[in-house]
Formats: C-alpha cells, sequence, structure tokens
C-alpha cells in the first residue's frame, strides 16, 4: 500500500499557553527561537491520508473544500498533484467530527466532493 500525505493548507493562531501543556511558555518560545522559529505564532497544517492499495483508494479524512478559511481548501489540488481525482476516491474514512476532518465531504453548495465514495465513521465517535 502506499499512503500520501494531503495538505489541505494550516489556520495560523496566536502561540499561547494552550499549545504546550508540559512546559511554560516561555521555555517553549525559547526553544522555537533557538530554531529560528516564530514566538508569537503557530501555524496550524491541516493534513488528509490517501491510501492506495491496489485499485482501492482510502482518503483518511477531507479537509474543508470550499468550506474554510482563505489558507484551507488545497486538498484537492494536492490530490491532482499526486496524480488522483475525487472520482477516483471509493472510500472516506473519517477519523473524528472536527471540521477539518469533515466539512470536505461537501462543497458549499452541497454537492459531494467524492461522489463515488463510502463515507465510514467509527461507531464510538457517530454516537
Amino acid at each position: 500500500a502506499e499512503v500520501i500525505a494531503l495538505n489541505d493548507g494550516i489556520a495560523r493562531r496566536p502561540l499561547g499557553e494552550e499549545f504546550v501543556k508540559n512546559a511554560p511558555l516561555a521555555e517553549v518560545k525559547a526553544l522555537l527561537s533557538s530554531q529560528g522559529l516564530p514566538t508569537d505564532y503557530i501555524d496550524i497544517p491541516f493534513t488528509a491520508f490517501l491510501v492506495v492499495n491496489g485499485n482501492r483508494k482510502i482518503l483518511m479524512d477531507t479537509g474543508f473544500a470550499d468550506n474554510g478559511g482563505p489558507t484551507t481548501g488545497r486538498l484537492l489540488a494536492n490530490l491532482a498533484a499526486a496524480g488522483h481525482k475525487p472520482e477516483d476516491i471509493d472510500t472516506v474514512v473519517i477519523t473524528h467530527y472536527h471540521g477539518d476532518h469533515i466539512n470536505g465531504l461537501r462543497r458549499k453548495d452541497g454537492s459531494w466532493v467524492y461522489p463515488n465514495a463510502k463515507v465510514m465513521v467509527p461507531e464510538p465517535e457517530h454516537a
């Protein structure tokens, strides 16, 4: 099987105490600074995964499609860059019901992004 990471974009958030629970914010900022990284914000990536196994194409999570902010919605372009089309996907596995995992199932106009896919969700999440 081949596993392809498909970035859907990022969200930039202010760096606060809530991002690292086991270290003081000052230590986190010092480490980021020592690596040449910004210390006042953090970029949160949104990444789905495509599993290609023979003729099967299983997409794990869907990103935002056209339902997110201006720095999201890149999954379909990255899927195409990897040589696949939405119609190729036969299964979509939704890991959990956060927006960055499920909003890419439908476009704003209500149409299905992956029209040939069976959508699967873990029973505990759906319950």
